[in-house]
């Protein structure tokens, strides 16, 4: 079993590839629509969770980790309460991480604040998560699901900026709680621990795909990146959605 420290690691290769037949990954802006069908959650472990949206506790038990769709991509769940079965094809719109996840249900949009603490987490253990293979590959992509939705959905948090945000994180407490294997709690706080340490890193290749019926998701596209690192990402060029 492999043990993360608390080192950065910054995303390099190993990221999703658009299926021609939707649009080539380089070439994905905010703005854009992608049609992907869902092929299944690997690798991944269950999760426990327990949800206080303000006016009612959810509980439920997830396969966390790692979506995969048509052409190659790959994703993280950013939203507890929707669903997706395998074979599902769903037209996602690409959106600004600052408009994700959709509501209803709760818990609502992150905002700059959750986006920046999202960003973070992305910069400094994507990477790192994606190159494990075998029981590592499970436990740290579960792991690292767990942190998605922690940050998406800890409503507890004040959200006045990134540093309140990430003060109001607990795995295991406040109004978003998991429970899993000690591994996949470890490693999950493990990389709480290491958020914002030296300050708030960007990552202006990750994008949010929606879909007001179905799970909006997190996903790592190149073409975002290279147009955010002239612009900014707020700054994308939008494009006509494809019908």
């Amino acid at each position: 079993m492999k043990v993360m420290n608390r080192a950065t690691f910054v995303a390099g290769g190993l990221l999703a590839v658009f299926a021609s037949s939707v649009v080539a990954q380089g070439d994905v802006v905010v703005g854009d629509s992608v049609s992907l069908s869902f092929e299944g959650v690997s690798p991944s472990r269950a999760v426990s969770w327990t949800f206080d949206d303000g006016s009612t506790v959810n509980t439920g038990t997830n396969a966390a980790g790692v979506f995969n769709w048509s052409g190659g991509v790959k994703s993280f769940c950013i939203q507890l309460e929707e669903n997706i079965s395998n074979g599902t094809t769903v037209d996602y719109d690409v959106v600004e991480l600052e408009n994700l996840p959709d509501q209803p249900p709760m818990p609502g949009p992150l905002g700059d604040a959750r986006a920046e603490v999202m960003r973070d987490l992305y910069a400094r253990n994507y990477d790192f998560v994606m190159s494990q293979t075998g029981s590592d590959a499970r436990d740290y992509a579960a792991a690292f699901q767990v942190m998605v939705w922690e940050i998406s959905h800890e409503l507890s948090a004040d959200t006045t900026d990134a540093s309140s945000v990430l003060a109001g994180l607990s795995i295991n407490a406040g109004q978003a709680s998991f429970n899993a294997s000690s591994n996949v709690i470890g490693f999950a706080q493990i990389m709480l621990d290491g958020l914002g340490d030296g300050g708030f890193l960007g990552f202006s290749k990750v994008i949010g795909l929606t879909d007001e019926n179905r799970q909006d998701q997190l996903t790592v596209v190149p073409g975002a990146g290279a147009l955010a690192g002239l612009a900014g990402v707020a700054a994308i060029r939008r494009r006509r959605r494809r019908d």
